[in-house]
């Protein structure tokens, strides 16, 4: 689990081959001087040709060394300090001969010694360039020249290349996959070249004799990958504050995709919230070469997740126990992948089915004392801490409660939002965050989750209800602290989806109601954000299943369920849940999150035997937990992750309210569009509303101050230099 931070040209770019020749004259000069006697300079750095590794010292965690830093000065050392969380083990730099592409890696060292990246192989020679002690300051000669190089953000699971060292990075993997089958000629869909990697990464892999770049992406989307096309050059990085760091984009907000967040919180799958930079879709490639515009492959469906109009292999909750015994193998298997680290590794236990199933996995596995860390929100409405603590105790883990309460969630926020990149509608950001705390500040560095399971298996309510419209009621009922922001009350049906699909996905109608007192603040409906008119015409209805690749309409009700698992997977899945509550939480805190739920394999499998309808929420993994698991945690009803609201009044304060009052309307006018006075009016009058009301709205106030606090940490000069990534 690391940061990738890299850099293509085109062969005719005159100007960036100059740019590659003075940094190649740079490091060579650099390696002259070592040779000479100069010494191994800061960070105990190692040189391969163009090729350097420095270990992390330093109370910031970043890497420095002579080498990289003479050659490339203030610019990627301020990109690799705002990733410095993803990598605070070490730090690599890879320049090309000619001077086309450089590659930098801030590395999270989860495996030992070894894993230095990027990384280097000519597969026929079986020759790699990881040294068996990356942190010597020796000089490397005489070294066969190496055909691919790659670095990789997340992990890779399988058995090691031929020629490979055992404990290499699982980097190598993806050499020796890409050796294999290298793309010759291109294909229509370059996706196709990564389809077989098993885990959660996203990665670049340059290609030396073609000079050929191929960036890469998990099909589900665990691991991000931004991107920016300027001035003919391609730029990309883990995260979006790497590229500003770089000074090649400018911070300022799209228009386009805040008015969307503000009409249903989700972009679409290749959308950040920053003018021009994009984000890899999930499963997609992006393949440069040539003098070609790099192209793009984003597959529409999944080849992992069934189609939407797919009929289902039994009825609701039929058949539940022919498969139990395929997928308890599969999550047995998945698990045991996942806990492959050198390093102390730990769980989130929420005391619901799906991590209290990952964690009985591991002790079937023979994890003595499984460490597990959860959740203590301080409203017992929203709290599940006891039922953790009852499923912990009865498999014999180490059981760690991390505090949640109102205050400690309002003072994580504006980290929360910083690392995450995107607005937030509750607490559950912040307290992601402070979990991921508690782990690191333990000794862990690895964590297991379950996320994953209710889009594999249709456990979400929203689901149950796009399949059986007449059971809402009973639907709300069940989870009524969540219904509002899952369920959203009375459905409003929204033309254009009615028209393509049919009938319009419940948590789309729930998210356009949930955002709607943010929208009035904007002047003119939003209309000068880009976007026309925030209503239920927004050409945004009528663009999304294009932009999902959804068409026609489901005939079943299962077909509905999956149509609306399919479009969430792609909108708040990938772009929310593992973008920002997932990876961007733990990668803050320099945890490398594993979630088991959205291995490949398990995830195909899982959604296969999912089934919707009464007494059927996830029934294949119920019987398939049966004996790893208590009962009581087996047959627990889905509860999601949400905090007590954060505007409501706390030990004697408004908490959120009163930080949102605090805002000068300066701050408030340099939001695109936002009005000071309106916002000023509705806080006022948020103030004199009764609880009941304040905590209705209390998504659009939370949204409202992550909005303010992402504009204050990103989008105001340099926050790699004014910032602590921490």
């Amino acid at each position: 689990m690391c940061g990738v931070i890299g850099a293509w040209a085109p062969p005719d770019d005159a100007e960036g081959a100059l740019a590659g020749l003075a940094l190649s004259r740079a490091l060579e000069g650099a390696r002259a001087r070592r040779a000479a006697g100069g010494g191994a300079g800061p960070g105990g750095a190692r040189l391969l040709g163009r090729w350097a590794w420095g270990a992390a010292q330093g109370g910031d965690g970043v890497a420095r060394w002579a080498e990289v830093g003479e050659a490339l000065g203030p610019s990627l050392n301020s990109a690799l300090r705002a990733l410095a969380h993803r990598g605070p083990d070490g730090a690599g730099f890879y320049l090309s001969p000619c001077g086309g592409l450089w590659l930098a890696h801030a590395r999270l060292a989860v495996r030992g010694a070894r894993g230095a990246q990027p990384i280097g192989a000519s597969p026929h020679l079986g020759a790699w360039s990881a040294e068996p002690t990356p942190l010597a300051a020796s000089l490397v000669e005489d070294r066969a020249p190496c055909a691919l190089w790659a670095a990789v953000n997340g992990e890779l699971y399988g058995a090691a290349p031929l020629g490979a060292p055992h404990d290499l990075s699982d980097a190598a993997l993806l050499l020796d996959s890409y050796a294999r089958d290298p793309l010759l000629p291109p294909r229509p869909a370059a996706g196709e070249a990564h389809a077989g990697l098993r885990g959660e990464y996203a990665f670049a892999l340059w290609d030396e004799g073609r000079a050929r770049l191929l960036l890469g992406r998990d099909p589900l989307g665990v691991k991000p990958l931004c991107y920016a096309w300027r001035a003919g050059r391609l730029y990309f990085a883990s995260e979006a504050k790497a590229l500003f760091a770089l000074g090649v984009v400018e911070p300022a907000w799209s228009h386009g995709a805040l008015a969307q967040t503000l009409l249903c919180q989700y972009l679409t799958p290749a959308q950040t919230l920053f003018e021009g930079v994009r984000l890899l879709p999930p499963g997609g490639s992006l393949l440069a070469e040539g003098t070609h515009a790099p192209r793009l492959s984003a597959p529409a469906l999944d080849a992992l997740y069934p189609t939407p109009e797919e009929p289902a292999e039994g009825g609701a909750g039929e058949g539940a126990g022919e498969g139990a015994g395929e997928l308890r193998a599969a999550l047995l298997d998945a698990t045991a992948l996942r806990l492959d680290a050198q390093v102390p590794t730990c769980f989130q236990l929420s005391g619901g089915l799906d991590s209290s199933a990952v964690l009985g996995a591991a002790r079937a596995l023979g994890v003595e004392r499984p460490w597990a860390f959860s959740l203590a929100f301080d409203d017992p409405r929203y709290d599940e801490s006891a039922a953790a603590g009852e499923t912990a105790r009865a498999l014999g883990a180490r059981w760690e409660r991390v505090d949640a309460s109102g205050p400690r969630l309002l003072a994580a926020l504006s980290d929360a939002v910083y690392h995450a990149e995107g607005l937030c509608i509750n607490g559950q950001l912040p307290a992601k965050r402070l979990l991921c705390l508690a782990m690191r500040d333990a000794g862990a560095r690895v964590c297991l989750s379950g996320e994953g399971a209710d889009e594999a298996l249709l456990g979400y309510p929203h689901l149950a209800r796009d399949a059986h419209p007449e059971a809402a009621a009973a639907l709300a009922a069940r989870q009524p602290q969540t219904a509002a922001v899952m369920l959203g009350g009375a459905l409003t049906p929204l033309p254009a989806l009615e028209e393509a699909w049919g009938y319009t996905p419940s948590f789309l109608s729930a998210k356009r109601a949930l955002l709607a007192p943010l929208r009035a603040l904007f002047e003119g409906e939003g209309a000068a954000l880009g976007a026309g008119r925030l209503d239920e015409e927004s050409p945004l209805w009528a663009a999304l299943p294009g932009a999902l690749g959804l068409h026609g309409r489901p005939a079943t009700p299962l077909a509905r369920a999956r149509r609306s698992a399919w479009a969430w997977a792609r909108l708040c899945l990938a772009g929310y849940i593992l973008k920002g509550i997932g990876d961007g939480m733990e990668m803050s805190a320099s945890v490398e999150g594993r979630p088991v739920y959205l291995d490949p394999l398990l995830f195909g499998l899982a959604a296969r035997l999912a089934g919707v309808g009464a007494g059927a929420e996830k029934a294949p993994l119920r019987a398939a937990a049966r004996g790893l698991i208590p009962e009581a945690a087996r047959l627990a009803p889905k509860r999601s992750l949400l905090s007590p609201p954060l505007g409501l009044p706390r030990a004697g304060e408004e908490g959120a309210l009163v930080r949102a009052l605090a805002v000068s309307a300066a701050e408030w006018a340099a939001i695109p569009a936002l009005s000071p006075p309106l916002t000023r009016a509705w806080l006022e009058g948020l103030r004199r509303a009764p609880e009941e009301e304040r905590a209705r709205q209390d998504p659009a106030l939370c949204a409202l101050l992550s909005l303010h606090e992402l504009h204050r940490r990103l989008l105001r000069p340099a926050p790699a230099h004014t910032t602590s990534p921490r």
